[in-house]
């Protein structure tokens, strides 16, 4: 019987291909970020060893490929990074406000 504890899966694995092709697609800062939540994981478990954080930390790597994969969040981000381009150096919009200003004009 094989009381060894399972191991890695090999680093050509299709699993471990699929997912560094999301995370080479992503921005640099969007790494940066990426590698930053999982030593914030790595560290806080290390500190308590609480096995909840790796569950975590799991699920989130996975659903970051799942999400990064689905052609409609690739759409909405480059959305997102047009308009922010269009607005870049304007003002910051209230949206208090304008909801404010929304339903003063319906009841209106």
């Amino acid at each position: 019987m094989d009381h060894r504890l399972p191991t890695a899966l090999d680093a050509n694995h299709p699993l471990v291909e699929r997912s560094m092709k999301v995370i080479r697609s992503l921005t640099p800062a969007e790494r940066d970020e990426f590698i930053r939540t999982v030593y914030r994981y790595v560290y806080a478990y290390r500190n308590n060893r609480n096995p909840n954080l790796l569950i975590e930390l799991v699920n989130g790597a996975i659903a970051t490929v799942a999400l990064r994969e689905n052609p409609e969040y690739a759409q909405a981000q480059e959305e997102l990074r047009i308009a922010k381009e269009a607005t870049k150096g304007q003002p910051p919009v209230d949206i208090r406000q304008l909801l404010a200003e929304e339903q003063e004009r319906r009841a209106g």
